[in-house]
């Protein structure tokens, strides 16, 4: 089976997960915020938001961070000399005194690192933006706001970010070919029906048997 069809085999799982689970997350969700007269949960949607508005804001940010770098040539030359083990520890040091330093996007990340990955990779997969002809890329890690707004229980808000979630792992899988087939040995059906059980349980309610 080639990749085209690893695809169109997974847009169309998409399209059926998503319709099923967002029966569950509408009855779910609604029970969840409709008494926002309680004071509790008033508290509760006010964090909820102030998380959700920081991923609105975050999942721009690597495209506005690849555009404020990619002119300064020396700063991504160094970043792509790093060694793989030097890379998570040296990239803010080297960030901080780039010629972009002080714009808005590379000021966020710098104070938020712990939200995005800034690496090279030269393969390319979901959520990877890359800096003009380099394999320096940054990815948002959504996984960790989520786990954030999950944590309140699920809402409308931490279903949109898990839809989110969920495109991304589908599109590495889409990327990558058939698991088992085309696709890298460390990937198999398991990891997928992980995510999506994972996500019946927060959503619904249900597990598998």
């Amino acid at each position: 089976m080639d990749k085209t069809s690893a695809r169109q085999i997974y847009g169309k799982m998409r399209c059926c997960i998503f319709f099923l689970l967002s029966i569950g997350i509408l009855i779910s969700c609604s029970n969840n915020d409709k008494s926002s007269k309680n004071p509790n949960l008033s508290a509760r949607a006010e964090k909820i938001n102030a998380i959700y508005q920081k991923y609105i804001y975050e999942k721009n940010i690597c495209q506005k961070f690849v555009e404020s770098i990619e002119a300064d040539r020396d700063t991504v030359s160094k970043i792509e000399e790093l060694d793989y083990n030097e890379r998570k520890n040296r990239v803010g040091g080297i960030l901080s005194k780039s010629i972009a330093a002080k714009s808005e996007a590379v000021q966020y990340l710098l104070r938020n690192l712990g939200y995005f990955v800034i690496d090279v990779d030269y393969h390319g997969g979901a959520g990877m933006i890359y800096v003009k002809n380099s394999p320096v890329f940054c990815a948002y890690e959504v996984h960790k706001r989520l786990k954030e707004l999950e944590a309140f229980g699920p809402s409308e808000k931490s279903w949109e970010v898990r839809k989110n979630f969920l495109d991304l792992f589908l599109e590495q899988v889409g990327m990558s070919g058939m698991p088992g087939y085309e696709g890298p040995v460390w990937f198999d059906f398991e990891s997928l029906r992980k995510e999506f059980d994972e996500t019946k349980r927060i959503y619904t309610g249900q597990t598998e048997r």
